[in-house]
């Protein structure tokens, strides 16, 4: 049997090891987690509120966080449904978007009750059981919403949407997995504090600790109350801790404690590397292809601020002349920018010549290829999957080239048109910099997948020029 020196020093060095595994492999990744979930989450959401489904909180800024806690999910009238769902749905993401800015993903800083908070907000919505039969009121009411969206024949949008919803719910499992491997090791981070902080001054003979563990529990408390620096009491850890220390089971208790808390060394499975770098790019492809709803949102709002600028500028007798030419079918003049933008590499100005009809057309275009690989049954979408490395690299470096572009049309476009309409009529303008934003955040995200893309590649060649065998 164990003494229990030995036992607190394999435990201390094992909470050592796991802390370590913790902060640097474990919350990073769940910080990432968290930023991939934020932005399914919000491309759902925006495609509801372009198709009018759900309707924006026009309060969403003024809400003030402090801490992580999920937003409320009692029970609301069927009257109130849309703007209990607006309001509570503009929350989420608040909650979301404070968590990933400002949140300190630090074990000192991790307690258990946030863990708590964490987990909550995670399940606020059960994104994977996201059906209209559920029981989970907040899960029921948007599944409702995203059913009428179905129901809408919008391909592009139900794509979008439901791309979005199996990225929430593969990223909500592995969040709550990492989260559950922090809070295990807190709870017994906490369980060693007490047994070498507080068990020590407790005036109870270990024999006797059977028959007064009430009396135990309660120097405990007192001690964590008034310990310097504070220590954590949890009635039921502290139990736990007992247990494992003077229970007639402690050496089986010690035993699963310091197996559960061991951290096994995982065996490199044998891979096919072409296999693995094709998964990559996919992955790429497949993220990159979700931002199809900002492009329409984009072409929308830049279209109908280009026919405001284009009614303002003309004369009565001119909007007669275009209204004849729309009753004949007469082909109408074209729409023509001429729009500077800086060469962000050579810090030099350019000017170009865009076309509105033939730009935008050519954006939409894309955006219906987009929304097609997102239907894993369509024929884009099994061309994806039957690619080859060498033609998915391309084909997602010639996309990415081709998004960088569409951002900066787009920006150049509108500083136009707001430089040319009178300013009595510039409040009339839709806004595009959320979505213009939105897409540049997107473009570097996919950019970053195709960097991890190429720095292995690049470790794969160093690798053979060494002579080390890879697995092909």
């Amino acid at each position: 049997m164990q003494t229990p020196t030995d036992f607190d020093q394999q435990l201390q060095q094992a909470l050592e090891a796991r802390r370590t595994l913790l902060q640097e492999q474990r919350i990073p990744e769940l910080k990432q987690e968290f930023h991939l979930f934020h932005s399914s989450f919000r491309a759902m959401i925006q495609v509801l509120e372009k198709k009018g489904i759900l309707q924006p909180d026009p309060y969403k800024s003024d809400e003030r966080i402090s801490e992580v806690t999920p937003p409320p999910d009692n029970a609301f009238l069927e009257s109130e449904k849309d703007q209990q769902m607006s309001i509570r749905l503009s929350r989420f993401d608040n909650q979301l978007d404070y968590l990933n800015s400002y949140f300190q993903f630090d074990l000192d800083f991790m307690t258990l009750a946030r863990m708590k908070n964490l987990v909550g907000l995670v399940k606020y919505i059960r994104w994977h059981q996201l059906t209209e039969t559920s029981t989970h009121l907040m899960t029921r009411t948007l599944a409702e919403y995203i059913g009428r969206l179905v129901r809408d024949h919008d391909q592009l949008s139900a794509g979008i949407t439901k791309d979005a919803q199996d990225q929430l719910a593969r990223r909500s499992r592995t969040v709550l997995q990492l989260l559950k491997a922090v809070a295990d090791y807190q709870r017994e981070a906490i369980k060693y504090a007490m047994s070498t902080e507080l068990l020590p001054h407790c005036r109870v003979d270990p024999a006797k600790i059977g028959v007064e563990r009430e009396a135990v529990l309660k120097q405990l408390r007192r001690g964590a109350a008034l310990a310097q620096p504070p220590v954590p009491f949890y009635a039921d850890l502290a139990g736990e801790m007992l247990d494992e220390r003077f229970s007639d089971q402690a050496p089986q208790l010690q035993k699963e404690l310091l197996d559960r808390l061991k951290i096994e060394e995982k065996k490199p499975q044998v891979q096919s590397r072409r296999e693995e770098f094709r998964a990559i790019l996919q992955d790429a492809v497949r993220t990159m292809v979700t931002g199809g709803g900002t492009l329409t949102s984009l072409v929308e709002k830049s279209r109908e601020n280009a026919a405001l600028l284009h009614a303002r500028r003309k004369s009565v007798i001119d909007r007669f002349k275009d209204w004849v030419d729309r009753v004949t079918n007469r082909p109408t003049d074209k729409l023509l920018f001429s729009v500077e933008f800086l060469d962000e590499n050579t810090s030099a100005r350019h000017s170009e010549e865009i076309d509105l009809e033939q730009f935008t057309d050519g954006v939409q275009k894309r955006a219906r290829l987009y929304g097609a690989i997102l239907n894993r049954v369509s024929a884009p979408a099994r061309k994806i999957q039957e690619a080859g490395e060498e033609q998915l690299f391309q084909f997602l470096q010639k996309e990415i080239e081709e998004l960088f572009i569409l951002h900066r049309r787009f920006s150049a476009i509108d500083t136009y048109i707001r430089s040319e309409v009178a300013r009595e009529h510039r409040a009339e303008l839709r806004g595009i910099n959320t979505e213009l934003a939105a897409l540049k955040e997107h473009i570097l995200r996919v950019n970053k997948k195709r960097h991890s893309y190429v720095a292995r590649k690049e470790e794969q060649e160093q690798l053979k020029k060494l002579g080390i065998a890879e697995v092909e």
